[in-house]
């Protein structure tokens, strides 16, 4: 063979080990540059995390109040008599409890005492017991008295079952006299799935707690306590006037174990240097799964916010909304056809413009003087006019709406034809 020969067949070998080598030291820089990406990625993502616990907050928000609802139609029935009768309370609770997954049952305590619950599988332990009593409830109940609002606080079944126990006192309308309480049992588990929050998954990222002035600041619900301790991410919400806090913490251990072992992976070389690019292309896929997840929360969000809207319709109740300056922001349908007009054209007018009587009254000035000190009302009865001239006459409750910073945003509340 002669010299040139075997330059030629040298070249070729030498242009291939270059070739490696260079291709194993680019693939090296170009892991470690994917790695320093994805390290910042997790910094940046903080803001991509928060969005998604808000929406997380929200979805759970609007699950409770669906129930809230429910406990609010079972007062609305129960002050329509004051009746204690077992069987009236199973007919109309039983179809409450059949359209919610969430909520496992309803109990009903005249005086104080529960005398029924639809759920007897799961219950029939409480019937005969004195609410203030129990040890869970007993304090809860007792403060829901005296604010005259629902109280929800959690409450471990007999069989060891973790729940919430959502407990609304109700007066009837004689005198605002103590009647009892409608407790509804909630499931969160059910709860968070029915928010578009599947548990199976979150359970080592998610945590869910009520916060309180003890020692440690919260009591632990449902979740991994350990992401409740670090606390990293998280958001207060509002559940019927009690303070909830949930915590988010998406899991990175697959990540953050890549990037310690990175640096053994970038000496063994090419091969090495290749399967860790494959690694991490799998492990940036990750924001893209979250997406899909974030986008299935809010598909199911829409439906439950179309069940809670035909609740609505099917109910003779309304429900709405003011800003902080009492104007109304939202009816929902009822509310417009009682009257005979049309829903957008009551969007921005105060209860004063809509009402049939002379607002200058003691009744409207004790009224107004209760909404300028920032407090909820109950059964406030005046008249609305209706659009031919003809007189209505309401009842209509309110709470006041706080956003994450706590501001005043206004009041929200139901209303229904006396």
């Amino acid at each position: 063979m002669t010299s040139s020969e075997v330059t030629k067949t040298r070249l070729p070998r030498k242009a291939l080990i270059t070739a490696i080598a260079i291709g194993a030291v680019v693939l090296s820089f170009s892991f470690l540059a994917r790695i320093y990406i994805v390290d910042h990625e997790i910094e940046e993502n903080s803001e991509l995390i928060d969005a998604q616990i808000a929406n997380i907050s929200q979805n759970v928000k609007y699950q409770f109040d669906v129930i809230a609802a429910k406990t609010k139609a079972m007062e609305a029935f129960i002050k329509s008599d004051g009746s204690t009768d077992t069987d009236r309370l199973r007919r109309f609770s039983e179809p409450l409890l059949s359209t919610s997954t969430a909520l496992i049952d309803l109990q009903f305590a005249p005086d104080g005492i529960v005398r029924f619950v639809t759920n007897s599988e799961l219950n029939r332990v409480m019937v005969g017991s004195k609410l203030t009593s129990l040890k869970q409830l007993s304090i809860p109940a007792e403060q829901s008295i005296l604010r005259e609002k629902p109280a929800i606080t959690t409450y471990r079944l007999s069989n060891g079952r973790q729940t919430l126990a959502l407990i609304h006192p109700v007066f009837v309308k004689q005198g605002d006299d103590f009647w009892g309480y409608v407790v509804a049992i909630i499931d969160p588990e059910q709860l968070l799935s029915n928010a578009g929050i599947d548990p199976s998954e979150r359970a080592k990222e998610f945590a869910i707690g009520q916060v309180t002035s003890g020692y440690s600041g919260y009591v632990y619900l449902y979740g991994d306590e350990d992401v409740m301790r670090r606390g990293t991410h998280f958001e207060d919400i509002d559940l019927d006037g009690s303070a909830w806090r949930i915590w988010f913490e998406p899991n990175n251990d697959i990540l953050q174990a890549q990037k310690q072992a990175s640096w053994s992976i970038v000496g063994l070389g090419f091969l090495a240097s290749l399967l860790a690019g494959v690694v991490v292309y799998h492990l940036m896929r990750w924001p893209h799964r979250m997406q899909l997840s974030l986008e299935d929360a809010n598909a199911k969000a829409r439906v439950s916010q179309s069940r809670f809207e035909d609740f609505t319709r099917a109910s003779s109740d309304w429900i709405w909304e003011t800003d902080a300056d009492g104007r109304f922001t939202y009816f929902s349908e009822n509310m417009a056809n009682l009257i005979g007009r049309k829903t957008s054209d009551l969007v921005g007018l105060t209860r004063e413009d809509l009402c049939g009587e002379d607002v200058q009254s003691s009744k409207w000035s004790a009224h107004q003087k209760r909404l300028e000190e920032r407090r909820p009302f109950r059964n406030f009865e005046y008249s609305l006019l209706y659009s031919s001239g003809k007189k209505v006459y309401v009842s209509t409750s309110g709470v006041l709406v706080f956003d994450s910073g706590h501001h005043f945003l206004g009041y929200r509340g139901i209303g229904q034809d006396i």
